[in-house]
């Protein structure tokens, strides 16, 4: 998970089995692992929009975005691309989707402020990686 925007009135949470819920202390900008076969909820208090990338990692050797299609959309032809910036392959098309919306970059209104938002988010990601020592666990960066 990656927040991008978290109003005042947005709590994550979690709990191990029979414990109390406790709060995940998400930041903007910065990448958080949730477990997910841990119980976890965001808690909103208030009317604000929260966004936040959320990016799946699969311990398979399976195309996480082509699972999904598969799955959500039953897409029967697909194909993907790469994502410049971020590095992460996309579909460009879908049986079920408009393709006009299935890349980011084309649903902004001036495509070079997508490249700048991209930019930064990708150096937020290079930044959190670092600080967190994730590499020192043996994990390898995604973008």
């Amino acid at each position: 998970h990656i927040p991008l925007i978290i109003p005042k009135c947005i709590r994550f949470e979690h709990r191990q089995a029979q414990q109390p819920w406790e709060e995940i202390p998400f930041k903007e900008g910065e990448a958080f692992e949730v477990n997910n076969r841990v119980l976890h909820r965001v808690q909103q208090s208030g009317p604000y929009e929260r966004v936040t990338l959320i990016v799946d990692l699969l311990e398979e050797d399976v195309d996480a975005l082509y699972a999904f299609a598969l799955v959500q959309f039953e897409c029967g032809n697909y194909a993907f691309a790469g994502e410049p910036t971020l590095g992460v392959k996309m579909p460009i098309t879908c049986a079920a989707v408009d393709d006009t919306i299935l890349n980011p970059r084309d649903t902004w209104e001036d495509p070079d402020a997508y490249d700048e938002a991209a930019a930064r988010l990708r150096d937020m990601f290079r930044e959190n990686f670092a600080r967190q020592n994730y590499a020192e666990l043996g994990i390898q960066p995604a973008m």
